[in-house]
């Protein structure tokens, strides 16, 4: 069986338990948000390229095509910011099974099953990632894994803010392009 945890490094597991829960809590938000955002400016996207000689008679045609180059800019913040949302749900719920595999096997540590573990992966990022957080898990930094999830969340999230932001101001430019 495995050796018990000192408090030190309990106290870095937690940390990284909390930073792993918390991202997955944040994530399913985000997740969510985004994918209404998405959709919502493809359909704005999609009407008003389909209207647009409808539109440009209320509304400049130099400010339409400056609110679609926006809202195109926003699409492709989102994509990254879904993909991050799908590592971030994938990594927390591999969590909770490795903890569930750690409760049933004991630890699994050895150059054998991280090779193994190692050789499943794509060379970028996932193995180099993998790699550099089982060097710092070596070095005794057990929130590591954590902190890596929790970043990754943090960053979708701050691509949705970016999204929204840029949603708001291709609506502002149909606003100030209004022929009066």
């Amino acid at each position: 069986m495995s050796e018990p945890i000192r408090t030190n490094e309990l106290e870095k597991h937690l940390a990284g338990q909390v930073l792993i829960t918390l991202a997955k809590r944040v994530n399913e938000s985000i997740g969510i948000f985004n994918g209404w955002l998405l959709a919502a400016y493809v359909g704005a996207f999609s009407f008003i390229l389909a209207r647009f000689p409808q539109i440009s008679t209320f509304v400049d045609a130099w400010y339409i095509r400056w609110a679609l180059v926006l809202l195109l800019v926003a699409f492709v913040f989102a994509l990254p910011a879904r993909l991050m949302a799908a590592q971030v749900a994938g990594a927390t719920a591999v969590n909770d099974d490795v903890i569930a595999l750690a409760a049933k096997y004991g630890q699994f540590t050895g150059p054998i099953w991280e090779r193994e573990y190692l050789s499943g992966l794509l060379l970028f990022p996932n193995r180099l990632l993998a790699r550099r957080m089982m060097k710092k898990i070596h070095m005794g930094d057990l929130a590591a894994g954590g902190r890596l999830i929790a970043l990754l969340a943090q960053w979708a999230a701050v691509l949705v803010w970016v999204q929204m932001f840029l949603g708001i101001a291709a609506a502002i430019f149909l606003l100030c392009g209004l022929k009066v």
